[in-house]
């Protein structure tokens, strides 16, 4: 498998030359784009000839139509596209920079800019190769998108499997099938998420805006790191036990209408549920560990015992059978039984002795 990774790292220690040429490659590609979106509104299909100058690379109208296309909304930010062919990032121990981002232009045939790049990453530029890449101009700052992708060996025999049930009050609930071990993630990010709502409520009444964006930028960071930290637990501990990960999908959850009130919508909405999938998927399929995603309706309400629906009430799972739980551990169990069947039809072959696990152990 095929995987590709993001690195940001930003542009440094540029001087006024190329920094200017930076530019001026930059508006023109936007400028371009924008001709070719009025094309495509008109139904019209542009060709190159069209926008044909001695300062315009051939590829511009190429790597307009696939900015466009992906979903780079706003016109005027689209990123300025860097082929892999004629780029390439290289490392110089012996310089004040330590990575350099070739750009190739057509004013002046290339140049090499410095980029920052973040520490935990570095290792990664030896291992992948260098792909088509963007730079991004974001608040008079210049910003590099480095695109790198290797051949990862996916692996096939598991001996567990790790239910992972996404939710409000914990934000992610895991549970290994085989000896139902739980531990329950994101009681941090409850305690930040509400710690700036009622800061940000109490900055509205005094109308103070500047500090409300500001606070927001700040709260974003801590939430990010947060999930972070819980897909680097998560996907640690599958590799610790050789398990795949399953995931309840909740694709569609936030504008889904519900009767739990004004305070329930509102905690639900603020919740980062896809962001916190794709990073556990993006670090799982670095470690080559499968991750399936399944449907999660009604899995906190049917028991996991008969497989009847029973009556969650506050947290809890209460079932006719004689079992009860926490909702969000039976939920997640119910999800991991799920992803067994999604992977058996995938060719992925389990080797998990088919035992009952002990319902009782948990970890909170």
């Amino acid at each position: 498998m095929m995987q590709q990774l993001t690195i940001i790292g930003k542009i440094d220690g540029l001087s006024k030359i190329k920094e200017n040429i930076l530019q001026m490659e930059y508006d023109r590609f936007n400028n371009i784009c924008q001709q070719v979106q009025e094309c495509r509104n008109n139904d019209i299909e542009p060709q190159y000839i069209w926008f044909k100058d001695k300062n315009t690379h051939a590829s511009f109208i190429s790597e307009a139509l696939m900015s466009i296309q992906h979903s780079f909304i706003k016109l005027n930010v689209q990123p300025l596209y860097l082929r892999n062919d004629v780029s390439r990032i290289e490392k110089h121990d012996n310089k004040k920079y330590k990575y350099w981002l070739k750009i190739p232009t057509k004013q002046r045939r290339q140049f090499w800019v410095a980029v920052n790049i973040p520490k935990y990453c570095e290792n990664r530029l030896t291992d992948f190769t260098f792909c088509d890449s963007k730079i991004i101009k974001k608040n008079d700052e210049w910003y590099a998108h480095i695109t790198i992708e290797k051949e990862i060996n996916m692996i096939t025999e598991y001996k567990d499997v790790l239910g992972i049930d996404l939710g409000i009050r914990r934000t992610a609930s895991v549970v290994r099938l085989s000896d139902g071990m739980t531990r329950y993630y994101g009681k941090e990010i409850r305690n930040i998420r509400g710690h700036y709502y009622y800061l940000r409520k109490k900055l509205g009444e005094k109308k103070a805006n500047k500090t409300i964006k500001k606070i927001g930028q700040t709260e974003r960071r801590k939430v990010n790191d947060q999930l972070h930290k819980i897909s680097r637990k998560i996907v640690n501990k599958a590799k610790e036990t050789n398990s795949a990960i399953v995931i309840g999908d909740l694709k569609g959850i936030t504008q889904k209408k519900n009767n739990k009130g004004r305070k329930f919508n509102r905690k639900l909405s603020m919740m980062p549920f896809a962001k916190l999938s794709d990073y556990i998927k993006y670090k799982a399929n670095l470690e080559g560990i499968q991750v399936v995603k399944v449907n999660e309706a009604h899995t906190s309400q049917t028991c996991n015992k008969c497989g009847k629906k029973g009556n969650r009430n506050k947290g809890l799972f209460k079932c006719k059978c004689g079992y009860d739980d926490n909702a969000d551990r039976n939920g997640a169990i119910n999800i991991a039984k799920r992803g067994l069947g999604e992977m058996s039809s995938s060719g992925v072959s389990m080797t998990m002795p088919r035992t009952e696990f002990n319902m009782n152990h948990r970890i909170s």
